[in-house]
Protein backbone atom coordinates (compact mmCIF):
# COMPACT_ATOMS: atom_id res chain seq x y z
CA UNK A 1 0.00 0.00 0.00
CA UNK A 2 2.70 2.45 1.13
CA UNK A 3 4.90 1.65 -2.42
CA UNK A 4 1.44 2.26 -4.33
CA UNK A 5 0.96 5.61 -2.51
CA UNK A 6 4.68 6.80 -3.03
CA UNK A 7 4.29 5.68 -7.05
CA UNK A 8 1.12 7.93 -7.12
CA UNK A 9 2.84 10.77 -5.90
CA UNK A 10 5.44 10.50 -7.54
CA UNK A 11 3.59 10.05 -10.66
CA UNK A 12 1.52 13.69 -9.64
CA UNK A 13 4.77 15.55 -9.05
CA UNK A 14 5.98 17.94 -12.50
CA UNK A 15 8.59 16.75 -14.03
CA UNK A 16 11.40 19.80 -14.11
CA UNK A 17 11.87 22.09 -17.48
CA UNK A 18 15.15 20.44 -18.28
CA UNK A 19 13.04 16.62 -18.12
CA UNK A 20 10.43 17.64 -20.91
CA UNK A 21 11.68 19.75 -23.38
CA UNK A 22 12.31 18.36 -27.06
CA UNK A 23 15.60 19.81 -28.88
CA UNK A 24 14.79 23.23 -30.67
CA UNK A 25 11.51 23.24 -29.06
CA UNK A 26 10.75 26.77 -27.15
CA UNK A 27 11.73 25.03 -23.44
CA UNK A 28 15.35 23.69 -25.30
CA UNK A 29 17.98 25.61 -22.97
CA UNK A 30 20.20 25.96 -25.63
CA UNK A 31 17.30 28.29 -27.32
CA UNK A 32 16.79 30.08 -24.36
CA UNK A 33 21.05 31.03 -24.22
CA UNK A 34 20.57 31.83 -27.91
CA UNK A 35 18.01 34.26 -27.49
CA UNK A 36 19.86 35.77 -24.20
CA UNK A 37 22.84 36.26 -26.37
CA UNK A 38 20.65 37.62 -29.70
CA UNK A 39 19.36 40.02 -27.59
CA UNK A 40 22.65 40.80 -26.05
CA UNK A 41 23.78 41.40 -30.18
CA UNK A 42 26.50 38.33 -29.71
CA UNK A 43 24.71 36.56 -33.10
CA UNK A 44 28.27 34.40 -33.68
CA UNK A 45 27.63 33.14 -30.13
CA UNK A 46 24.26 32.57 -30.80
CA UNK A 47 24.93 30.79 -33.47
CA UNK A 48 27.02 28.21 -31.95
CA UNK A 49 24.74 27.55 -29.17
CA UNK A 50 21.54 26.63 -31.45
CA UNK A 51 24.42 24.38 -33.62
CA UNK A 52 24.63 22.40 -31.06
CA UNK A 53 20.82 21.62 -30.48
CA UNK A 54 21.55 20.20 -34.43
CA UNK A 55 25.01 19.31 -35.53
CA UNK A 56 23.28 17.53 -38.36
CA UNK A 57 23.08 20.75 -39.90
CA UNK A 58 19.59 20.01 -41.25
CA UNK A 59 17.69 22.54 -39.52
CA UNK A 60 13.99 21.94 -41.07
CA UNK A 61 13.76 19.01 -39.15
CA UNK A 62 13.46 20.78 -36.00
CA UNK A 63 10.44 22.98 -34.59
CA UNK A 64 10.20 26.30 -35.88
CA UNK A 65 11.32 28.73 -32.80
CA UNK A 66 15.20 26.97 -33.62
CA UNK A 67 14.69 27.82 -37.32
CA UNK A 68 13.20 31.42 -36.82
CA UNK A 69 16.12 32.36 -34.27
CA UNK A 70 18.76 30.28 -36.74
CA UNK A 71 18.00 32.75 -39.23
CA UNK A 72 17.38 35.62 -37.56
CA UNK A 73 21.34 35.17 -36.26
CA UNK A 74 23.06 34.27 -39.03
CA UNK A 75 21.19 37.48 -40.87
CA UNK A 76 22.34 40.03 -38.23
CA UNK A 77 25.98 37.69 -38.41
CA UNK A 78 25.85 38.96 -42.02
CA UNK A 79 25.19 35.59 -43.76
CA UNK A 80 22.14 36.85 -45.88
CA UNK A 81 22.64 33.61 -47.87
CA UNK A 82 22.18 31.22 -44.99
CA UNK A 83 19.15 33.14 -43.84
CA UNK A 84 17.35 33.12 -46.78
CA UNK A 85 17.67 29.57 -47.57
CA UNK A 86 16.13 28.94 -44.12
CA UNK A 87 13.28 31.24 -44.56
CA UNK A 88 12.45 29.72 -48.03
CA UNK A 89 12.26 26.39 -45.95
CA UNK A 90 9.47 28.35 -43.63
CA UNK A 91 7.96 29.81 -46.60
CA UNK A 92 6.90 26.46 -47.17
CA UNK A 93 5.77 24.90 -43.71
CA UNK A 94 4.67 27.77 -41.66
CA UNK A 95 1.36 30.03 -41.72
CA UNK A 96 2.40 32.86 -40.22
CA UNK A 97 2.65 35.21 -43.09
CA UNK A 98 3.15 38.30 -40.95
CA UNK A 99 6.71 36.75 -39.87
CA UNK A 100 7.57 36.18 -43.37
CA UNK A 101 6.91 39.04 -44.25
CA UNK A 102 8.95 40.68 -41.32
CA UNK A 103 11.97 38.65 -42.37
CA UNK A 104 11.97 39.23 -46.27
CA UNK A 105 11.65 43.60 -44.89
CA UNK A 106 15.06 42.61 -42.64
CA UNK A 107 16.30 40.71 -46.11
CA UNK A 108 15.82 44.37 -47.81
CA UNK A 109 17.13 46.57 -45.33
CA UNK A 110 20.20 44.27 -45.07
CA UNK A 111 20.72 44.52 -48.74
CA UNK A 112 19.59 48.17 -48.62
CA UNK A 113 22.29 49.08 -45.57
CA UNK A 114 25.43 47.43 -47.34
CA UNK A 115 24.49 48.91 -50.64
CA UNK A 116 22.84 46.12 -52.41
CA UNK A 117 19.96 48.72 -54.02
CA UNK A 118 18.96 46.12 -56.95
CA UNK A 119 18.71 43.28 -54.79
CA UNK A 120 16.95 44.66 -52.11
CA UNK A 121 14.74 46.71 -54.83
CA UNK A 122 14.30 43.08 -56.13
CA UNK A 123 13.40 41.41 -52.92
CA UNK A 124 10.99 44.54 -51.73
CA UNK A 125 8.68 44.07 -55.46
CA UNK A 126 9.25 40.06 -54.86
CA UNK A 127 7.18 40.34 -51.69
CA UNK A 128 4.52 43.16 -52.86
CA UNK A 129 1.80 40.54 -53.22
CA UNK A 130 1.88 38.60 -50.18
CA UNK A 131 2.32 41.26 -47.85
CA UNK A 132 0.33 41.83 -45.31
CA UNK A 133 -1.35 45.23 -44.19
CA UNK A 134 0.57 45.50 -41.02
CA UNK A 135 3.63 45.82 -43.14
CA UNK A 136 2.77 48.23 -45.93
CA UNK A 137 4.05 51.71 -44.74
CA UNK A 138 7.51 49.83 -43.97
CA UNK A 139 7.77 48.13 -47.03
CA UNK A 140 6.93 51.73 -48.80
CA UNK A 141 9.31 53.81 -46.43
CA UNK A 142 12.02 50.96 -47.51
CA UNK A 143 11.06 51.07 -51.37
CA UNK A 144 11.10 54.76 -51.03
CA UNK A 145 14.66 54.74 -49.74
CA UNK A 146 15.90 52.36 -51.91
CA UNK A 147 14.97 54.10 -54.78
CA UNK A 148 16.78 57.58 -53.55
CA UNK A 149 19.60 55.79 -52.85
CA UNK A 150 19.47 55.22 -56.62
CA UNK A 151 18.99 58.33 -57.05
CA UNK A 152 15.28 58.22 -59.01
CA UNK A 153 13.50 60.58 -56.87
CA UNK A 154 10.12 60.68 -58.98
CA UNK A 155 10.09 56.85 -58.37
CA UNK A 156 10.38 57.42 -54.26
CA UNK A 157 7.36 60.20 -54.22
CA UNK A 158 5.45 58.12 -56.13
CA UNK A 159 6.18 54.68 -54.02
CA UNK A 160 5.43 56.99 -50.83
CA UNK A 161 1.85 58.29 -52.43
CA UNK A 162 1.02 55.09 -53.48
CA UNK A 163 -1.26 52.81 -51.37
Amino acid sequence: MRALALLLLAATLPASAADIYAPGSPDDPHLRVAEYLSRDSRHYSAIVELRLIDPSNEPQRLPEPYRWQLAENYLAFGLRDRAQAIYRQLERTTDDRLMLGRAQLRIAEFEYTRGYWAEARATLYRMRESLPQELVEDWQDLLARVLMAEKRYGDAARSRSAS
